[in-house]
């Protein structure tokens, strides 16, 4: 085989090379989402080499002299042409560089605000924890939690509620320093890594994201002020490792919401408390199976007439061998958290209109005021449920009070809306609980289906000693006056309350000093040996 014959045959090898990266390289170009145009041009040179190799091979072939010419010119394009394939390599390297640094950040950030998730959040209290060990210093982790954010959740939507964490997301970064890591470790829950920080310098930084949140926020034209609950915790003093550490601020957390403290260190009697929350939640569940609980009745008077206009059903939790009770305060926020409320909300509703049953068939005429709460309203087969229980015990609705809380009313939107919308057509009396405590406005009061106020018993309790209390009632009662609205004053607990109350024109009066929460029967002969008279239902005359 002479010379010729090998250089066609290499010539012709390499032909056959260049015709293969045809198709990949033409696979390339009709890509859309990348830049195209220098692999057109690359796919330009290959056809322009193969032209220009089979020229070569002819030339060769036929026995011409393919001249200086020819070679300079493929030579001239093999510079180019390794010229563009490395630029284009390089290209290609770092668009593989950019994705993945984009793929890192991703698994690494929360998506909705842009923070650091749980995982970033682990490394960077990792590597503090090992610098405050090597440094002798401190590490602080905050865990923050909004309150009540369910609820709102709930009520306005998981897209309004995705947009009230990001205008929450840029309070809580502008309290802390850019060295410190704010993270969001899900739902709403955020956490902060505060490196060579101790135990006063991040109760500072939990009071200044505490009063961030003092501006209310603006939910399509929804007026929402949050609280928080924030727990802290401190290397090394409250634990060594990451996890135990973001551990014990999540249990401080948890005793700041339920004390309503906005902020709380950990200490170990807290997990404690944690511990004994869930063996309570527990019980709780086993108590609602086997109607562990009993309703006691508070009645509400007519300072005018001396009738009782009605009586309010409060739950007891009776423990087995246990001759006390559990008071409502002790349990129902844990019922709030599970998914025990409703079933066991539906409970006192059953057992107060049979009670009501029983008094109507005795030819008294009473009301009765029950509470609900906030998932109540949110639960679209609401309405139904209550509907077949006034069914079963042959009752009206007129009969029956339902208690909202004030902070129900302001967050009145969705599901809550057509719930207790569909609640106000069936005829029930709605009634504004806990007036005073929560955010609502005039504009609120004003759209809102209720016939009662009931004045919050911190301020009627505190009237004589702060006459801000004291303005307060008064102004409440002058208010709900002029709306046409019953007012309920709670918490009068003695003769100098009462009469402050009636020098201000209260109509309506509950609290110890009228009468305690009874069992039934004991409240009926309670007020038999009052001067307190109870109505009854008039009769028809008989022809």
């Amino acid at each position: 085989m002479n010379i010729e014959t090998i250089n066609v045959c290499l010539i012709l090898l390499g032909c056959f090379g260049l015709a293969i990266s045809l198709k990949p390289t033409s696979e390339i170009c009709g890509i859309e989402e990348r830049p195209v145009h220098g692999w057109r041009i690359l796919g330009a040179f290959i056809i322009f080499f193969i032209a220009s190799y089979l020229l070569y091979a002819f030339l060769i072939l036929t026995g011409k002299d393919p001249g200086s010419l020819v070679v300079a010119t493929i030579l001239f394009g093999g510079g180019f042409f390794v010229a563009l394939v490395v630029k284009m390599s390089l290209r290609t390297i770092n668009s593989v560089k950019h994705l993945s640094a984009l793929e890192r950040h991703r698994s690494l950030h929360d998506p909705l605000t842009d923070l650091p998730n749980r995982t970033l959040l682990m490394e960077r209290l990792d590597h503090a924890v090992i610098d405050a060990q090597n440094n002798s210093q401190s590490v602080s982790i905050l865990i923050i939690d909004l309150d009540r954010f369910k609820e709102i959740n709930d009520a306005l939507g998981h897209n309004y509620g995705d947009y009230l964490l990001q205008l929450i997301t840029p309070r809580i970064s502008h309290a802390v320093r850019g060295s410190d890591t704010v993270s969001r470790l899900g739902g709403d829950e955020f956490a902060i890594v505060l490196p060579a920080v101790g135990a006063e310098q991040a109760v500072s930084v939990a009071r200044k994201i505490l009063a961030s949140m003092e501006e209310p926020f603006y939910v399509e034209a929804n007026k929402l002020t949050i609280d928080i609950s924030i727990g802290i915790a401190i290397y090394p003093e409250h634990g060594i490792e990451s996890e135990a550490l973001l551990q014990h601020a999540d249990i401080a957390m948890y005793t700041a919401k339920r004390n309503s403290e906005g902020y709380k260190i950990y200490n170990d009697d807290q997990e404690q408390f944690t511990l004994d929350r869930l063996t309570t939640v527990s019980r709780l569940r086993d108590a609602l199976k086997k109607e562990h609980f009993v309703l006691f009745y508070q009645p509400k008077v007519s300072i005018n007439d001396h009738t009782v206009q009605g009586v309010e059903a409060l739950i007891r939790w009776r423990k087995p061998g246990d001759d006390g009770y559990v008071m409502p305060d002790d349990f129902i926020y844990l019922a709030e958290d599970s998914d025990l409320i409703t079933p066991l909300s539906l409970w006192v509703l059953n057992q107060a209109m049979k009670q009501l049953a029983e008094w109507n068939n005795s030819g008294l005429d009473l009301k009765i005021s029950v509470n609900l709460s906030i998932k109540n309203l949110q639960d679209i087969k609401f309405p139904e449920q209550v509907a077949n229980l006034l069914t079963k015990w042959g009752v009206k609705a007129e009969d029956i009070i339902l208690e909202i809380t004030e902070n129900s009313m302001v967050i009145k939107h969705g599901r809550t809306h057509k719930v207790i919308d569909q609640l106000h057509n069936m005829k029930f009396n709605i009634s504004i609980d806990d007036f005073g405590t929560g955010y609502s406005s005039l504009a609120y009061l004003k759209q809102f289906p209720a016939t009662e106020i009931k004045i919050d018993k911190s301020f009627v309790l505190n009237m004589l000693a702060d006459e801000n209390d004291a303005v307060i009632v008064k102004s409440t009662l002058e208010l709900a006056h002029n709306l046409g609205l019953n007012v309920v004053a709670e918490g009068v607990a003695n003769n100098r309350i009462k009469e402050k109350l009636i020098g201000m024109g209260c109509e309506i009066m509950q609290g110890h000093h009228i009468c305690p929460p009874l069992p039934p029967l004991e409240m009926m002969e309670t007020l038999h040996k009052s001067n307190w008279q109870i109505k009854k239902i008039p009769t028809l005359p008989e022809n």
